[in-house]
């Protein structure tokens, strides 16, 4: 009898140092400061009112190559408009049974004077066994968060593998953009010693908050950039990544500090790597549909505010073509695949990825009802009509 008094002393002194982690994980993440709107620097002119005056684009290829799966919450995705903000939407993630397999994309760049460009690095091997990789000793709480992600690579094969078929090795890789620091971004970045990797000031300084730091800070050459060029379009700020305006970062806060997306001339129109800025197409009208956000209400508005910056730009442009890497539906693993499978976008490529948009979307841009994502309890799985 005594033997169990002690017992479920055990038990229970065991669950309250696990609530009381868990709470202090908690209120990190969402922890203040909040991101906002990113303002142009004082006394930057802009580079043009609506797009970029490229330089010499001849030359330039984007692949995307599907790398791996990630499984995510449904709620994650689709319900940021329905309670899923803050400390909620954490709690939501981690008791919610509905989740589905999500593709894991890079974009490969190929720029004819600076080499190959990787945007993201996707997952690795070893984070497929997260309970393996994932140290507390190493990478502290944060550990705990990634530990119950569900990874899988790609039948293709890893990232490096993809790569060789397009004739890259790994020491031919001499830039990395990552448009922020999750973990199924910045998998493979150490497996690319020769590349310079670039992220915002922004998203580093905050990356304590939720990234696992030994997946990437011990690679040997970093970019920590701030937004010091000029406006393009809707943005009020843009980091000119070579000094060409072949490739422009521009400020998407809101997923996290320093998210940003990633504006890519070729030689026939241009493309928008939109990393988590948009978790698919159909989040291109924010007041339809919107992902999670851990900050809270004020993250939730600028991550809204990002994305109409995003539909703007893109309403504008009409050469531009939107890369969505996590997106689950046709849009991306048949459209967006096919377009970009010889690495460049053809007038007819471009047109018909657009027409695709507009399926989605009415004249005013926004989401038909027909189109917006359902959870198929039959099925399990995310559903998506094109009307």
């Amino acid at each position: 009898m005594k033997a169990l008094r002690i017992a479920a002393v055990g038990v229970v002194a065991i669950l309250m140092v696990m609530v009381a982690i868990g709470w202090h994980v908690l209120a990190r993440v969402t922890a203040l400061p909040h991101p906002a709107p990113v303002r142009a620097p004082v006394g930057v002119g802009p580079l043009s009112p609506e797009r970029p005056a490229p330089g010499d684009a001849r030359g330039m290829t984007l692949h995307l190559l599907f790398t791996a799966e990630t499984t995510v919450p449904y709620g994650q995705f689709f319900r940021g408009l329905e309670g899923w903000v803050g400390a909620a939407a954490l709690w939501k993630g981690g008791l919610q049974r509905e989740s589905f397999w999500a593709p894991v994309a890079v974009a490969v760049v190929r720029h004819p004077r600076h080499g190959v460009l990787l945007i993201d690095t996707g997952i690795s091997r070893e984070q497929t066994h997260p309970f393996r990789y994932y140290s507390v000793r190493e990478g502290g709480l944060n550990a705990g968060i990634w530990r119950d992600s569900g990874n899988r690579i790609a039948a293709e094969g890893d990232l490096v593998e993809q790569l060789a078929g397009l004739g890259i090795a790994a020491g031919d890789v001499a830039h990395i953009v990552l448009t922020h620091l999750h973990e199924d971004h910045v998998g493979e970045v150490l497996r690319f010693p020769a590349a310079t990797v670039h992220v915002s000031r922004l998203e580093w300084e905050d990356r304590a908050r939720v990234s696992y730091e030994p997946t990437f800070a011990p690679a040997p050459r970093w970019d920590v950039f701030d937004f010091e060029h000029g406006a393009l379009g809707a943005f009020d700020a843009s980091h000119d990544l070579f000094g060409d305006r072949t490739v422009l970062l521009l400020p998407t806060p809101g997923h996290t500090m320093g998210h940003s997306v990633v504006s890519v001339q070729l030689e026939e129109g241009a493309a928008l790597v939109a990393g988590d800025a948009l978790y698919t197409l159909r989040h291109l009208d924010p007041e339809a549909l919107a992902s999670f956000n851990y900050f809270g209400p004020q993250g939730l508005a600028t991550y809204q505010d990002s994305v109409r910056r995003i539909a703007a730009l893109a309403r504008h442009r009409p050469e531009l073509v939107l890369v969505v890497p996590h997106d689950p539906f046709e849009y991306n693993l048949v459209h967006t695949r096919a377009a970009l499978a010889d690495g460049r976008l053809s007038h007819e490529e471009r047109a018909r990825l657009r027409g695709e948009q507009a399926k989605l979307f009415d004249a005013s841009g926004r989401l038909r009802e027909a189109a917006r994502p359902r959870w198929d309890e039959a099925a399990e799985r995310v559903v998506a009509e094109i009307p």
